[in-house]
């Protein structure tokens, strides 16, 4: 979705109504209740877990909220190609009290790219509020999903799906680790019209089209701190 109007002092997805009020593109300030509908997982610093955020400070962080369930149950209707997947998260409404984030996913930039404006945007919201923001839904980012950035071996994000996931098990759904179900796409794309996604029983990754193989998909959210 395109931002509504531009601001210098906050980025290119934040404005000023005609009141002075701020507006962020894509981004409210969320609550859900009961508190353990969304499980919290633990804090993670924006700077590393996507490369487009690579600029932020190290002090910006954000507790990082897991859906229960993965998409397949959320909205009944099985796996999904990376393609439908993004969309299908787009379209969940009130899931805990957590609607989709608003990502395009049709045009340029990429949807980390696009996902990343949207992150900033929140970050400077969260700041200038000087109170936590919530994101809405979005397919994690492979940092988030195992805590590995693209080529590398590494763990840079502790707190990720993949590492979590018997305590994630514990209070929701636990991953299938086994057949297309094991492995869970991320955002990340290696190729044009290729994916990163991670397979679940032994954390290894390969990239597969957005368009052909049906995986899963946990959605996550980020609670920024002020």
């Amino acid at each position: 979705m395109a931002a509504v109007g531009m601001g210098e002092e906050f980025g290119d997805a934040v404005s000023r109504d005609g009141n002075g009020k701020i507006v962020v593109s894509s981004v409210d300030v969320k609550s859900f209740s009961p508190g353990n509908a969304i499980i919290r997982l633990g804090t993670v610093q924006l700077n590393k877990i996507s490369q487009y955020l690579a600029g932020l400070p190290d002090t910006a962080t954000a507790e990082l909220l897991v859906c229960p369930q993965d998409l397949a149950k959320i909205d009944g209707r099985g796996l999904g190609t990376w393609d439908s997947s993004v969309r299908r998260i787009y379209d969940i409404k009130g899931y805990h009290g957590l609607d989709g984030m608003e990502i395009e996913t049709e045009k340029d930039p990429t949807y980390e790219q696009a996902w990343a404006t949207r992150l900033k945007a929140a970050f400077e919201q969260a700041r200038f509020l000087s109170q936590i923001v919530t994101t809405g839904l979005f397919m994690p980012t492979k940092q988030l999903v195992h805590g590995r950035a693209i080529n590398s071996d590494n763990v840079t994000v502790e707190t990720n799906l993949y590492s979590k996931k018997s305590e994630i098990g514990k209070q929701g759904d636990d991953f299938v680790e086994s057949g297309n179900a094991g492995w869970l796409w991320s955002s990340n794309m290696h190729w044009y019209h290729d994916v990163y996604a991670v397979n679940f029983k032994d954390g290894s990754d390969n990239w597969g089209s957005a368009y052909h193989y049906a995986l899963s998909s946990r959605p996550v959210a980020l609670a920024l701190q002020p």
